[in-house]
C-alpha cells in the first residue's frame, strides 16, 4: 500500500500579501488548489479568525458547486483554515495550515463585475506544485482589503473559475500565541511489521477556546491530517462517542478508555482510545479500505 501525500506547502517568500492555500484533493478534471489571498489594510491590522468567503465554482464552463472558506485559527506565522466543498448532495470538509506571508506576482489591473459592482481589481499570479503537477492561479484582488473577487485555477489540463458570492471580513490589531502552540505528543504507527514515527502537534489557537492539531505522518505512510480539537491532546471535536475499552499495553499500563470515531477526508475510519481524566489519546486505529494501521502513544510532552 502506498498512501501518498496529495499536498505540498510553499511557505517561501515574504510580502504584505497574506496567502492561504487549501488543497482538499487532487482532482485532475477540476484543478487542485483552493486559494484565498489577503492584503493588509494597515500595518497593524490583519485578517482574523471568523473571516469567511463563499465562491461559486465552474470547470470548463460547467457549474461545479460552491466552496466555503473560513479562517478558524492561527499561530504567529500561519493561519488555520477550513474549506467546505459542496457539490450537489456531497459535502467535503478539510483543514489546512498556511503561511501568513507569501509573495505574489502583480501583472496589472482590470475592470471586473463583482457582487459589489464594477471594480478596478489588481491581477496577480501565483503557482505551486501538488504531487508533481503544476497549479497556476490567476486572481483578481481588491488591494484595499485583499479580498479575492475572482480566480482562475489551472491544473491537470483543466481550468476552474471561482467567483465570490458572499463574504465577511474580520480584522485584528494584535495576536499572541498561547503556550499550547508547539506542544507535541509522539506515537508509533505499526503496519505490516514496520514501525513508523507519528507526531501529534498543536499548531493553532482557534475560536471558542479550541485548537488546531496536526497528525504528522512523518514518512508519508498516510497524508498529514488537521483537526479542530477541544483541547491540545488531539481528540477531534467532531468525533462521536461509540463505547468503552480497556487498553492493557500503554506507556501507563492498563488504561480504561472511551472510544470515539470519525471518517477523514480520504475515507479512512479513525477510532480514538481516549482517557477522559487526562484527556490523553493513547491509541488510534485507522481502517482505510480494509488496511488497518495501529498508532500507539510513546511519549507525552515534557
Amino acid at each position: 500500500m502506498d498512501f501518498r501525500k496529495i499536498k505540498q506547502k510553499d511557505r517561501s517568500g515574504v510580502s504584505t500579501i497574506l496567502v492561504i492555500v487549501i488543497v482538499l484533493a487532487m482532482v485532475v478534471a477540476a484543478g487542485a488548489a483552493y486559494v484565498v489571498l489577503f492584503a493588509e489594510e494597515k500595518e497593524t491590522r490583519e485578517p482574523a479568525p471568523g473571516t469567511m468567503m463563499v465562491y461559486e465554482r465552474s470547470v470548463e464552463g460547467e457549474s461545479y458547486g460552491t466552496l466555503e472558506l473560513y479562517i478558524v485559527g492561527q499561530n504567529k506565522d500561519e493561519y488555520f483554515a477550513m474549506a467546505k466543498q459542496v457539490i450537489g448532495e456531497s459535502i467535503t470538509t478539510a483543514y489546512e495550515l498556511s503561511s501568513k506571508r507569501t509573495a505574489l506576482k502583480i501583472i496589472g489591473t482590470e475592470d471586473r463585475e463583482t457582487i459589489d459592482g464594477t471594480m478596478k481589481l489588481t491581477v496577480c499570479e501565483y503557482s505551486f506544485d501538488v504531487s508533481g503537477t503544476k497549479v497556476q492561479v490567476k486572481a483578481y484582488i481588491d488591494m484595499s482589503n485583499g479580498l479575492v473577487y475572482e480566480e482562475e485555477i489551472t491544473a491537470g489540463g483543466a481550468t476552474e473559475v471561482r467567483v465570490l458570492k458572499d463574504y465577511d471580513l474580520k480584522w485584528q490589531d494584535s495576536y499572541k500565541e498561547s503556550s499550547q502552540i508547539g506542544k507535541t505528543y509522539k506515537y508509533i504507527l505499526k503496519y505490516s511489521g514496520y514501525e513508523i514515527s507519528v507526531e501529534l502537534k498543536c499548531v493553532a489557537d482557534c475560536e471558542n477556546d479550541q485548537y488546531g492539531m496536526v497528525y504528522d505522518f512523518i514518512y508519508s505512510i498516510y497524508p498529514d491530517l488537521y483537526f479542530v480539537c477541544d483541547g491540545p491532546e488531539g481528540l477531534p471535536a467532531d468525533a462521536e462517542y461509540v463505547g468503552t475499552n480497556t487498553l492493557t499495553d500503554t506507556i501507563d499500563g492498563d488504561v480504561a478508555t472511551q472510544m470515539f470515531e470519525l471518517t477523514d477526508v480520504y475515507g479512512g475510519k479513525w477510532t480514538f482510545y481516549y482517557e477522559p481524566d487526562s484527556k490523553m489519546v493513547y491509541e488510534i486505529i485507522i481502517n482505510h479500505s480494509g488496511v488497518v494501521l495501529t498508532i500507539k502513544l510513546t511519549e507525552k510532552p515534557g
